[in-house]
């Protein structure tokens, strides 16, 4: 696409050119190409020879990654505005979706219903050409040839024009419709996800909700609460007492490893800022519990306590961390799970703990048989001006297996070591 834009540099694409190619590449689903093409004049605005309007079309065949090109968060005067009458006959459109299912009505309009020579093709489709959330395309071919696709995203489309017009959706159905699929990581999910946090971080009411949503009887419906104020708790972090308090509720009580996960995460992120010297007390308990993905998240969480040597945003705590929270960071370096065990390194590796302990632990897993274990463990001592560290560095860069994040690490570890030398260490 670059090399055929710089063939067209001197083509108008702001007429039937840019408005052919703006279709094809909406309808392969290329986002990407699609805002390259914006930038270089291509009118969204323009209506195909149909007489149908481009964010119509987009609109009704689920295309919610390309709309987000076309109706950008924050303007650019070089880009053209979508009139509001166009965006609300969009979401006309698209909501017509939301009561029908995707392969039924596709073939209701192809006058293809119950004919056996017609074909249906379903993909997963990630919503940007290096991934990000995923939608299932439906591809409906008649056997005289004629075909048509939509995106399984209609929601998503829904809550982006909505957004787009000032409509406040009620968050239950905001959650119903990024729960309407099983999928997680589905187009709804990130739409729905992303305008709830929008409003959460200005709106007390909201956040209101998704504390109460935290206790909802229902797994997935805590879980999406649960992930999206975790992603509250960094940057803004909005009401602070409130998540704490919420939080803190939670972590009693909370039976789902994943959804514990979230909180212990959030609780974290949100203490070091609304509760300054926090000693994270209250996820201690969690590092015995049974699912090791939530002892990693708690090992990984009391780098908050102990601060990095590698972040600048987690200094040197003022006051020595408490003995139990070094002892429960030991006894998770030891834990069976290679990842656990990993988790308790990387913290123990940055942190700011110098004591003969601490480097009897990062010593003796040297010969962890994991991996990235023994790498952390060697960081560890490395940043501690321990020539043990460097040395077991070398030994995994000249291992194939390990050689090229071995490299890595040595990077990082100059770049960390040549800044101004760290507070005293405890």
């Amino acid at each position: 696409m670059h090399s055929l834009l710089w063939e067209l540099r001197d083509v108008d694409l702001a007429g039937e050119v840019g408005s052919t190619l703006l279709r094809e590449a909406a309808v392969a689903g290329h986002a990407e190409i699609v805002e390259q093409l914006l930038w270089s004049g291509a009118n969204p605005n323009r209506s195909r020879s149909s007489g149908v309007e481009p964010v119509s079309w987009l609109a009704e065949h689920g295309a919610w990654n390309v709309l987000l090109r076309v109706l950008p968060t924050h303007t650019h005067p070089s880009l053209p505005t979508v009139p509001e009458q166009s965006l609300r006959a969009a979401l006309h459109l698209a909501r017509a979706w939301l009561t029908v299912d995707p392969e039924q009505e596709l073939c209701r309009r192809l006058d293809a219903v119950g004919d056996p020579a017609t074909v249906v093709d379903r993909d997963r489709m990630p919503a940007w050409l290096d991934g990000g959330p995923m939608a299932v395309r439906v591809r409906v071919r008649t056997g005289d040839g004629r075909q048509d696709q939509v995106w399984a995203a209609h929601r998503a489309v829904v809550t982006l024009l909505e957004e787009k017009l000032g409509i406040l959706t009620p968050c239950d159905e905001l959650a119903e419709r990024a729960m309407h699929s099983a999928d997680r990581d589905s187009w709804d999910a990130a739409q729905a996800y992303t305008t709830i946090v929008q409003r959460a971080e200005r709106d007390a009411e909201v956040f209101d909700w998704l504390a109460a949503r935290l206790a909802h009887p229902t797994t997935k419906e805590r879980l999406f609460a649960a992930e999206i104020v975790y992603g509250l708790s960094f940057d803004q972090r909005p009401f602070g007492a409130r998540a704490l308090d919420a939080l803190a509720a939670r972590l009693r009580n909370e039976p789902d490893p994943t959804v514990l996960d979230n909180l212990i995460g959030a609780f974290a992120e949100y203490s070091i800022r609304a509760r300054p010297g926090t000693h994270l007390l209250e996820i201690l308990p969690h590092a015995h519990h049974s699912d090791p993905s939530v002892r990693a998240r708690v090992a990984m969480e009391l780098i908050c306590v102990t601060g990095s040597r590698r972040d600048s945003t987690l200094p040197a705590p003022a006051r020595p961390p408490q003995p139990v929270l070094i002892t429960t960071l030991i006894e998770l370096a030891e834990d069976l799970v290679p990842e656990t065990r990993t988790a308790a390194l990387g913290t123990l590796a940055n942190a700011y703990l110098n004591t003969a302990q601490v480097h009897a632990v990062l010593t003796a897993h040297l010969t962890d048989p994991h991996p990235p274990a023994r790498i952390l463990a060697a960081v560890g001592l490395a940043l501690r001006n321990d020539l043990r560290g460097r040395e077991a560095l070398r030994r995994m860069e000249a291992d194939p297996v390990t050689a090229v994040i071995a490299r890595e690490w040595f990077a990082e570890l100059d770049r960390t070591l040549a800044r101004q030398p760290p507070p005293p260490q405890h």
